[in-house]
């Protein structure tokens, strides 16, 4: 039965290993990024989906949930809180709270995952900041109520936009084929998908001394 199948392999010509698969890290997600903002061959229906598409790059790439979970965040999914930090100088630093609820069904329902993000205030590149991405959403889509002020402008949201999609009409194939469009711009040779940010959070759980093999597990929904 193995000859058979040898035989097969070499008149059909299949590969004997494994495909590669990209794993999309820090500056392969910068490099997207400026990518999808500059490069005249990536087209949009709108300027909010070009940045719907980075949002996506970064929640894909920093939480490490997969696309359809990802997809399905609603305004109400998001939450954002202010805490001091001590290990500098009891600094206000922002976090943002993602609450994903469309998570794996395979082997039974699984609870929501929520996971927290901060914020760096001393942040260099604002093309990284993720609650900046979200704010520029948010106040294009006139989620917040007519008196806004900076003090109230992450708790003000208009009631009737909770249930708003914070992707709006960017679809989840059209954000697929965006990606692929734009590693093939930077010149990869193999394909970039959802997956390849997944991959990427997962490398950086196993090199991290403090998240667990338990951690990951649960933080990846396995």
């Amino acid at each position: 039965m193995a000859a058979v199948r040898q035989r097969l392999i070499q008149r059909a010509e299949l590969r004997t290993t494994s495909k590669e698969k990209f794993i999309m890290r820090v500056d392969d997600q910068f490099e997207l990024f400026l990518t999808v903002l500059s490069s005249p061959y990536m087209v949009f229906e709108s300027e909010r989906d070009r940045i719907a598409t980075m949002l996506g790059i970064q929640l894909i790439g920093n939480t490490s949930n997969r696309f359809k979970a990802v997809f399905a965040v609603r305004y109400q999914d998001i939450r954002v809180a202010v805490m001091r930090d001590p290990e500098i100088n009891n600094e206000e630093v922002l976090i943002v709270h993602f609450t994903f609820r469309d998570t794996k069904s395979y082997l039974g329902e699984k609870d929501s995952n929520t996971i927290s993000l901060m914020s760096y205030r001393k942040e260099r590149c604002l093309l990284l900041c993720l609650h900046m991405t979200i704010l520029g959403l948010a106040l294009g889509d006139g989620a917040f109520v007519n008196d806004l002020t900076p003090s109230s402008i992450y708790h003000l949201k208009k009631k009737s936009f909770l249930e708003k999609p914070i992707f709006g009409t960017l679809t989840a194939d059209s954000f697929r084929r965006r990606l692929q469009k734009a590693g093939e711009i930077i010149g990869l040779d193999i394909k970039v998908n959802p997956y390849t940010g997944r991959r990427g959070a997962a490398e950086a759980f196993d090199n991290s001394s403090f998240i667990s093999e338990a951690k990951r597990n649960k933080l990846m929904q396995h």
